[in-house]
């Protein structure tokens, strides 16, 4: 039972977490026929480009070739410092070549799917040579697909040279024989040239074309291989977001630790002052020490509704002054005494305060529109 073919159930796109893990892994979508095309495409445009440089390359060979040959007797010697300058000649011919077909492999793999070093990929596996799986994977709907696109490139390539061949050997006119043992040879080798050229370029561009619809397919198979489960995706979630009950709990815990600090707070508090509905500061103050004012607690939204409550059920006095509140609170921490340019709004309402303070309760507007 293991092994039931679950795809069905498979109904929910995989999560950046998957792909991203899927990715470490090498699992991404690619269509290594469109690397190879575009390899080859960028290959033609290399010769077609460097046509000259080839020339003077194979002259250049050519010359080094029969001035070894000529220059006398063949010994060890000389045929090491021929076959030297044969290399080096012949380097400088392919190197450009050679690097415009590595740039453009590797630049086709990197846009496909980004720049990773993945050495797990190349490292061995031994499930690789398991038997079973591998006769799976032939009878997979991704290898009757690769099987069909394998098809397809060979009906193309071969209509394609079939055309190819057809027009260079009998024309394009019906009826006209154009033999290439019938013409100069200079002539032929220029016509077979620019054949063999046309015939490269139009089986770039249809295996480019069809090499496109494979990396479509490829994209659309590893998305569908990494659909999720209902289940999977919940524990996908739970790794992600943190379980949800342990998070309530956490929630619940923090609740309660706020809750006590407000008590405790509010407890020693001597004034609150407040911005109706928007945020609470707590104030506690010695006059006979002199002491500056220092925040014991502040808070927002439904922290500072509770502050609010709180202090109007164990009589500590609240004011209401809008831009006082908001000021303190956006520039003081906990714990800290009020700033400097607080002193003479801050003064003003304790010595209201200080002046109600034989009422248990006291709920005033004062100075909202400060």
């Amino acid at each position: 039972m293991a092994n039931v073919d679950d795809s069905a159930d498979r109904v929910h796109l995989p999560t950046a977490r998957r792909l991203e893990m899927a990715r470490r892994e090498g699992k991404v979508a690619r269509s290594s026929d469109l690397t190879t095309a575009v390899v080859l495409l960028s290959g033609l445009a290399a010769i077609y480009l460097l046509l000259g440089h080839f020339f003077e390359g194979f002259t250049l060979f050519t010359e080094i070739s029969w001035e070894g040959l000529a220059a006398g007797p063949l010994t060890l010697a000389t045929i090491s410092e021929l076959a030297r300058r044969l290399i080096f000649s012949a380097l400088q011919v392919l190197l450009p070549l050679l690097a415009v077909l590595l740039l453009a492999g590797v630049s086709a793999s990197i846009l496909q799917v980004g720049f990773r070093w993945t050495p797990s990929v190349i490292a061995p596996n031994l499930e690789r040579l398991d038997p079973i799986a591998g006769f799976t994977r032939i009878l997979s709907k991704r290898s009757s697909v690769r099987l069909l696109f394998g098809s397809a490139k060979l009906l193309v390539v071969g209509a394609i040279l079939y055309e190819g061949v057809r027009k260079l050997l009998i024309g394009s006119d019906e009826g006209q024989v154009v033999s290439l043992v019938s013409v100069e040879p200079s002539h032929a080798v220029a016509m077979g040239g620019a054949a063999f050229l046309d015939l490269a370029v139009r089986l770039a561009i249809a295996l480019l074309l069809l090499a496109t619809l494979d990396w479509f397919f490829q994209r659309y198979q590893h998305q569908k291989d990494l659909m999720m489960t209902s289940r999977e995706l919940r524990e996908e979630l739970r790794d992600i977001d943190g379980d949800p009950a342990i998070k309530q709990r956490r929630a619940q815990l923090h609740r309660k630790l706020v809750g006590g600090q407000i008590r405790s707070a509010i407890g020693d508090a001597r004034v609150l002052i407040l911005s109706p509905g928007r945020c609470a500061i707590a104030l506690d103050f010695d006059l006979a020490e002199g002491g500056t004012p220092k925040v014991l607690f502040k808070g927002r939204g439904h922290i500072a509704e509770q502050m609010r409550e709180l202090a109007v059920a164990r009589g500590v006095s609240t004011v209401s002054d809008v831009t006082l509140a908001e000021s303190l609170h956006s520039s003081t921490e906990v714990g800290e005494e009020i700033p400097r340019e607080f002193y003479q709004p801050v003064a003003e309402i304790i010595g209201f305060v200080q002046g109600l303070h034989k009422q248990p309760k006291i709920a005033t507007e004062r100075g909202g529109a400060r």
